[in-house]
């Protein structure tokens, strides 16, 4: 499985190849809070599994990168990510207007909750615009 954020850093650094260090911020669609216990999963045999395989994966795959672009040198990351997703659906299809409303007072209460932590975010990234590059490189103003 591919993860956006990790192919970001080789990207990155083919752009910038002498830039001292790297940020990468990663936004996240919830953190899953369900569970499968012993009890549970016991009898399911592999059409239950099957249905249930892609969040184990994707989880997994979330929390090497996280620990990767941790670990890496000159990289500063950060993982945005709703610790829970009490009042909305972690349903990727879930559309109905209910939903809709409820993921929206979940990232507003995010927002709010975790406003130091964006605008460290945003003032990291506004000093290191330094490219040169066309269409992303410094302001004139």
């Amino acid at each position: 499985m591919n993860n956006p954020s990790m192919a970001a850093y080789p990207e990155a650094r083919a752009l910038y190849p002498d830039a001292a260090e790297i940020v990468i911020v990663s936004a996240g669609t919830g953190d899953r809070q369900d569970q499968i216990t012993y009890a549970a999963a016991k009898k399911w045999g592999l059409v239950g599994w099957a249905k249930e395989i892609v969040p184990v994966l994707m989880d997994s795959v979330s929390e090497a990168v996280d620990y990767e672009l941790n670990s890496l040198p000159g990289c500063t990351y950060y993982r945005l990510q709703v610790a829970h997703l009490e009042e909305a659906s972690s349903e990727m299809d879930d559309v109905t207007p209910e939903n809709l409303a409820n993921l929206q007072t979940v990232a507003t209460d995010y927002v709010k909750s975790n406003a130091d932590v964006l605008d460290a975010i945003c003032a990291e990234l506004e000093e290191g615009r330094g490219s040169d590059m066309p269409g992303i490189g410094r302001s004139e103003n």
